[in-house]
């Protein structure tokens, strides 16, 4: 009969061998592309919602609306907000603006506000961002219709938060960069399960079903990681990780709000198919137990020469995994964090999960 310590140590093999095989089914990623000045560019709608949001869009939108791209249209959704949004934007001259403003007896949430806008949207792609993000030259739209082509339904990008000081700042960044780097190699491969709502959008072909999808919708914060789980299976979803493309938002700076923020996104997760929620379950316990099953193994008795090359193995494996993917997120600075960021991380996502259990959100800020 096995040690105790032998059993140990094998369920902790079992764990790695797992964790390889899951970075094995992730190896995909994106391919980037150049712009070709002899293609036919499609017509776009930009649509932004806004509640509230009057100062963020005064940073960010005069950047919209003067793109290097003579195809487009930009919508702004006016949620019924108590600031100065609705006067500001009534001083804006531009043949490229859209503005509705929604003044219902009820607030019914951004679901509703961006089915309102991609009613009235009349490009051939919408491209959802949100009125407190920022694209970072003239060019974004230029290059990103070098991807929206009519082979797909939909596309699904990066959407990173600035870089500021701090350990806080860089927990939230690593957050950020992980999840994406996960749902933008699995969309690669051809399994997309979701997307961030600053840097995504649909074809024309699909939007009746994503409006029913938003009309639907178990909660009211305008979730597109669950609409894109209801209209996935209607065709390809691309994924883009071009860094010309990325939509910039500003991180939270005290870690009870940005535990507000996550608990809220967290709650949509409930909502996902089975095989979904398995999977994402499988990537982030096998993290935990690793580290559980490896302080373990150890004092049972296993010979720390098995325990370092274990977890020699899996750092360079797992920790380069991330690495690559962080550099091609242009999150290069986080990378020498790994080990410790990892660690923090496991612990805040298994009190984020705790927390969202039976929660269903009820707003969208």
């Amino acid at each position: 009969m096995a040690w105790p310590y032998e059993i140990l140590f094998i369920f902790l093999l079992g764990i790695v061998s797992f964790e390889l095989l899951l970075v094995f089914m992730l190896r995909h990623w994106p391919a980037q592309s150049e712009i070709d000045s002899s293609a036919i560019k499609p017509t776009i709608s930009v649509v932004v919602c806004s509640h509230n949001d009057a100062a963020e869009l005064k940073k960010n939108l005069p950047l919209l609306l003067h793109q290097n791209y003579e195809l487009f249209e930009v919508i702004v959704v006016d949620d019924h907000s108590e600031d100065e949004t609705e006067v500001w934007l009534n001083t804006i001259s531009s043949d490229k603006l859209r503005v509705i403003t929604l003044r219902n007896a009820k607030k019914a949430g951004k679901s509703h506000a961006l089915a309102a806008g991609l009613r009235v949207a009349t490009g051939e792609w919408v491209v959802l961002t949100d009125a407190d993000c920022s694209v970072q030259s003239k060019d974004w739209l230029q290059h990103l219709s070098c991807y929206l082509t009519n082979q797909y339904i939909g596309y699904v990008g990066y959407g990173p938060h600035l870089k500021l000081t701090g350990l806080l700042n860089k927990l939230i960044r690593f957050d950020t960069a992980q999840i994406a780097s996960l749902y933008l190699s699995s969309a690669a491969g051809g399994f997309p399960y979701m997307g961030v709502g600053r840097n995504m959008g649909w074809h024309r072909s699909v939007l009746p079903q994503v409006i029913d999808a938003l009309e639907k919708l178990p909660t009211t914060s305008g979730d597109d990681d669950w609409v894109l789980q209801q209209v996935r299976n209607n065709g390809k979803i691309r994924a883009i990780a071009d860094p010309r493309t990325f939509v910039y938002s500003f991180p939270k700076t005290s870690l009870y709000s940005w535990f507000h923020q996550k608990i809220r996104h967290h709650s949509t997760g409930w909502n996902y198919t089975w095989k979904d929620k398995i999977g994402l379950a499988a990537w982030y316990m096998c993290r935990m137990f690793f580290y559980l099953l490896l302080i373990v193994c150890l004092i049972m008795g296993t010979s720390p020469f098995l325990i370092i090359a274990v977890f020699f193995i899996r750092a360079v494996v797992v920790w380069g995994w991330m690495a690559m993917r962080f550099n091609k997120l242009l999150e290069k600075d986080l990378i020498l964090y790994i080990p410790l960021l990892e660690i923090i991380h496991i612990f805040v996502v298994s009190v984020f999960s705790l927390k969202s259990i039976g929660k269903t959100s009820q707003s969208w800020k």
